[in-house]
């Protein structure tokens, strides 16, 4: 990790612009921001100022962290999209695909049966979608993200349908339909996907998605553990993977996430009940609390077809 960084601001694309172009981020591939374009390539933070700490004195770091924390606070509602959505973090998916065009298609039907067996979804058409597709960046990784959903029609009928999409995102937990889709597939008289699991080779459920800065991402871990980690006693882990971004430690962050669980819940990296799930690519950071990460061979789908049949 480069110990020299420069202080760096993000700005909007009119002004990013008027920058040198060639310019890199340290740690993150340098893209002007399109304020309406999904992505993930953009930089850490849309008003984000990004600093090396070991170049300032104590009473620096502290101002600069009380700073950062109102920054982060306010910039969730900017990671993907110019629009503030109330505070609402995002949910959604991450694949490793054997090809990701047929990856995502595949991935997309059986999301959608998922949907429709057990909130009764039916699409309208083709483009009548919950998830947005993100462009990581990355060869063989996809990002599913929860799709912001509003309208400005004044027709009931349309808002209405808004409201109830909005409704079945809040309600939707990846990590439940992740387990959902491995237990079928050790069944093979229930499971109707074999063709298609042949694109996908991970599915990893972000149950929170928010913006890839540590502050941020310790307090939605935090919330997560509050409401979805066991009350009794427990073996767990944390997992934490970081890719394309320099600027998160990721030993340093697996520890701080594992110091919010109560000591009463020990630690086992061999057999955890509990996992945390912590995916960080780039400016994004997907977590989730899951039971059954080992049991179904870390979500890797060839090797839960072969069990099933």
């Amino acid at each position: 990790m480069a110990e020299n960084r420069e202080e760096v601001i993000v700005i909007d694309e009119d002004e990013v612009n008027n920058q040198n172009k060639n310019k890199k981020l340290t740690g993150i591939k340098r893209k002007s921001v399109n304020k309406n374009e999904i992505d993930i390539n953009c930089p850490p933070l849309k008003s984000q100022k990004i600093r090396n700490n070991d170049n300032e004195n104590g009473e620096n770091n502290s101002n600069n962290n009380n700073e950062m924390n109102t920054e982060n606070n306010e910039s969730q509602t900017y990671l993907f999209d110019s629009e503030k959505n109330q505070g609402e973090l995002k949910k959604g998916f991450l694949l490793v695909c054997n090809h990701d065009a047929m990856g995502i298609t595949a991935f997309m039907g059986i999301l959608i049966h998922y949907l429709n067996e057990k909130h009764g979804y039916v699409p309208e058409d083709e483009n009548d979608v919950l998830f947005d597709v993100v462009n990581s960046g990355i060869k063989g990784l996809v990002l599913f993200l929860s799709k912001n959903l509003h309208t400005s029609s004044n027709d009931q009928t349309i808002v209405d349908k808004v409201i109830n999409k909005k409704s079945l995102i809040k309600e939707f937990t990846p990590s439940v339909f992740v387990d959902n889709f491995f237990e079928k597939m050790q069944k093979p008289e229930e499971f109707l996907f074999n063709e298609e699991c042949k694109h996908l080779y991970k599915i990893i459920p972000l149950d929170q998605i928010c913006v890839a800065s540590e502050n941020v991402i310790l307090d939605v871990a935090r919330l997560l553990i509050e409401k979805e980690f066991p009350t009794e006693n427990t073996t767990f882990a944390v997992i934490c993977k970081i890719k394309n971004n320099e600027i998160i430690n990721e030993k340093d962050l697996t520890i701080k996430v594992a110091n919010i669980v109560d000591p009463k819940h020990k630690v086992d990296l061999t057999n955890p009940k509990t996992v945390i799930l912590v995916e960080i690519i780039k400016s994004a950071c997907g977590i989730s609390i899951v039971s059954n990460y080992y049991h179904y061979k870390k979500y890797t789908c060839k090797f839960n077809i072969r069990d099933g049949q």
